[in-house]
């Protein structure tokens, strides 16, 4: 999933939280509510599956390709991406920091 594609998902799910309080019947309500709730499991869903690639085929072809000065050098190069190596190492996926163009 594209970041685009996420953010537009987001926003419908977000509106279906939103509108559903304001519609006149339940029946109404939980057609909206339970869209929202697929919207969002489907979202979830998507992000695992983009974190599992990342930590378990990117990072780790990555760490077994590029060499330590390899990552010295792209350090020296690229300001303020200085943990690339710890990223390898560690997994980037611990929340504190973006590791890839989608910002997950």
């Amino acid at each position: 999933m594209d970041p685009i594609e996420f953010l537009q998902i987001s926003a419908i799910m977000t509106n279906f939280f939103r509108l559903a309080p304001q519609l006149p019947d339940e029946d109404s309500r939980n057609f909206v509510l339970n869209s929202a709730l697929r919207q969002g499991r489907s979202l979830v869903e998507d992000l695992r599956l983009h974190i599992f690639s990342e930590d378990e085929v990117l990072f780790s072809l990555a760490h077994r390709l590029i060499s330590s000065a390899e990552l010295s050098e792209m350090g020296a190069v690229e300001e303020g991406e200085g943990e690339i190596e710890q990223q390898l190492g560690n997994g980037a996926h611990d929340g504190s920091r973006s590791c890839c163009a989608s910002g997950c």
